[in-house]
């Protein structure tokens, strides 16, 4: 009895311990704020975009302070009004006179999962080998969902926009140290190229600085 009791004890304390590691999926809203938004385009392609520069917004769309991990995220909604189907070809975002390309969502992925493993080695020596195990298959339960959020966030190369509708999600980019100053982003430009009726148009949006 005595060993059953200690045994659900343990368990309890490593589930609690678990929780410390966890992820919120944040849904995005309908309407972006105005004051922050970009938006750029011609009779037939709007581009809107929202860039992510603060802590504060990483942490409202993603659960996770993306500035702090140099990844600038951009919501970005295409609406197409022509009868023509379009494609969303191409993404960059020039910054320094470096072009960056856009990650893709197992490189995001690999830098906001949650990581058990110190936690994991401190849990098997406080447990007697229990807690461990059940903590590592907690944080690979919430590293799933992280997964499927990305994925069902982000928009991908090649992802269509039919005629008279629209598509949304997020771009986002690894910027290099030199292209940060104390945790804040200089100003960039994002460049997006959209494929219709057989010719590809770029679009430029200015990105400001997050200081602003």
């Amino acid at each position: 009895m005595k060993k059953i009791f200690l045994i659900g004890l343990v368990l309890l304390v490593a589930v609690l311990a678990g929780g410390c590691a966890s992820y919120t999926v944040q849904n995005i809203p309908s309407r972006m704020d105005d004051n922050k938004v970009v938006k750029t385009g011609d009779n037939e392609i709007l581009i809107t975009a929202l860039p992510i520069l603060t802590e504060e917004d990483g942490r409202k769309y993603f659960d996770a302070n993306l500035i702090g991990k140099n990844i600038v995220a951009v919501h970005l909604n295409i609406l197409n009004f022509s009868s023509d189907v379009a494609e969303f070809a191409e993404s960059n975002l020039t910054i320094n006179n470096s072009i960056l390309t856009q990650l893709s969502v197992e490189d995001v992925y690999r830098v906001i999962r949650r990581e058990y493993t110190a936690k994991a080695i401190a849990w098997l020596s406080i447990t007697y080998g229990v807690g461990g195990p059940i903590l590592a298959a907690h944080t690979a339960g919430i590293n799933k969902k992280i997964m499927e959020d990305l994925q069902s966030k982000c928009l991908k190369l090649g992802d269509i926009v039919k005629s008279k509708a629209s598509i949304q999600g997020f771009l986002l980019f690894k910027i290099p140290d030199e292209a940060m100053r104390d945790d804040k982003l200089l100003s960039s430009n994002l460049g997006i190229s959209i494929k219709k009726g057989g010719k590809l148009v770029k679009y430029s949006l200015p990105i400001p600085s997050s200081k602003n």
